[in-house]
């Protein structure tokens, strides 16, 4: 009798994580005029009408109508367009490890071509405001996603298996990404010597506990910056800084630039 249990399918659909951060439909002519721009988030475009392009060192993109785009976290371009073009876009993250998003992997962006039927439907999708039309564009997005990932499926195993070994920590930094959590509180919640711990982490994930705590908090002043619109002192009393001026400190050390030029360059387009 054929009984096989798939535990890994169950794992990945259990620890891989879509944060859907924004979308919107717009036009833009131009002043959609951008340089360098890089983000810690994936964007999708739904280009519906006229034309743009992206480019950097490696690559020239040509935005064209019904057609999606994947642009992968932490990558660079320079955006451009030079009349008119209408487009659908969504920006996400998708991770196993907090603060990791996998498909940064990824090294170029995946065009997709699409019938302008499909095209349209994705948009008017976007008018439905109910559960079943975000539940249709997460489901679009992982299957985007599937494909772009399927040449990088043993690094995504490799944090799987990170993740699980590391649970408990990586969920305590997660619901606990303020400015006064300590390594040495984090330590305490997994019952383990804060040297031991420490040691094991850093050669497993190649960074230590402090830097993944540093690039998560970094991560969300980020994220609070381009997509809300709280001051930068609401920011700091709601990430338990002391004051604004020590989140400007800590983000500029990090950052090389300060909140305020940061949400200036980079809010969201």
């Amino acid at each position: 009798m054929l009984n096989r249990r798939f535990s890994n399918i169950t794992d990945f659909g259990n620890f891989i994580k879509l944060d859907m951060l924004c979308t919107y439909h717009c036009e833009v002519g131009e002043e959609w005029h951008f340089d360098n721009h890089c983000h810690s988030y994936n964007r999708l475009y739904v280009v519906l009408d006229g034309n743009g392009y992206l480019y950097n060192e490696k690559e020239h993109v040509d935005l064209e109508p019904y057609n999606i785009y994947l642009i992968p976290a932490n990558s660079s371009y320079n955006y451009r367009c030079d009349k008119y073009m209408q487009k659908l876009f969504i920006h996400f993250k998708l991770f196993i490890i907090p603060g990791t998003d996998i498909l940064s992997s990824i090294e170029k962006i995946i065009k997709i071509s699409v019938p302008k039927e499909e095209a349209e439907r994705l948009k008017n999708i976007c008018y439905c405001d109910n559960v079943t039309s975000a539940l249709f564009f997460q489901s679009y997005i992982l299957k985007i996603a599937a494909s772009a990932l399927e040449p990088y499926s043993d690094k995504i195993t490799r944090e799987l298996k990170i993740y699980k070994k590391y649970e408990s920590l990586f969920k305590y930094v997660e619901d606990n990404t303020y400015a006064d959590t300590s390594v040495a509180e984090v330590c305490r919640h997994v019952g383990f010597s804060q040297t031991y711990i420490s040691h094991k982490f850093k050669d497993d994930t190649g960074r230590s506990i402090k830097k993944l705590m540093t690039d998560m908090l970094l991560d969300k002043i980020k994220l609070m910056l381009q997509f809300e619109s709280k001051t930068i002192k609401e920011i700091a009393e709601e990430l338990r800084f002391n004051n604004e001026f020590y989140l400007s400190r800590f983000f500029k050390k990090h950052m090389g630039i300060s909140p305020r030029e940061y949400k200036k360059r980079h809010g969201a387009l």
